[in-house]
């Protein structure tokens, strides 16, 4: 059986995909962080045209503003996430994702748009200028980001 691939017309599923490719191996707050993090990024569009369209898939495929958009096996991983027959992780994601997109969900960051994970990378040039928003799962998030 093979699975679906991701639909990117679909503003769920690529939020779904952007939650699970960013946010693999992470705890629910941080997957949730990540969501929220997308999602004032799509309310901040207008004001900042690398935040995409005002959609949110137009937030996550916005040229390298997500790694996991980015050629490389992340991306082929998340293109074929079976969203019909999801791991306990990918519920998860489909879960905080329901939830953002309803606005159930509270926004743990307090407006973050961005974050990196000091495990993985040094810190962006970005965060000097920018506002510590908290620590979610292995990710530091920021918003007034210059």
């Amino acid at each position: 059986m093979g699975c679906v691939v991701i639909d990117l017309t679909s503003d769920f599923e690529v939020l779904v995909a952007t939650i699970d490719g960013e946010g693999e191996g992470e705890p629910l707050i941080g997957k949730q962080a990540i969501a929220a993090s997308i999602m004032n990024r799509v309310a901040l569009a207008k004001a900042h045209p690398h935040f995409g369209d005002g959609t949110i898939r137009g937030a996550c495929l916005t040229h390298e503003q997500y790694d996991c958009w980015m050629p490389g096996p992340d991306h082929d991983r998340i293109m074929a996430l079976d969203l019909a027959n999801p791991s306990p992780a990918l519920q998860d994601c489909i879960t905080v994702a329901n939830g953002m997109i309803a606005g159930t969900l509270k926004d743990p960051t307090r407006g973050a748009t961005y974050y990196f994970n000091p495990e993985e990378i040094e810190p962006p040039t970005w965060v000097a200028g920018g506002i510590f928003c908290g620590q979610f799962g292995s990710h530091r998030f920021y918003k007034g980001v210059k």
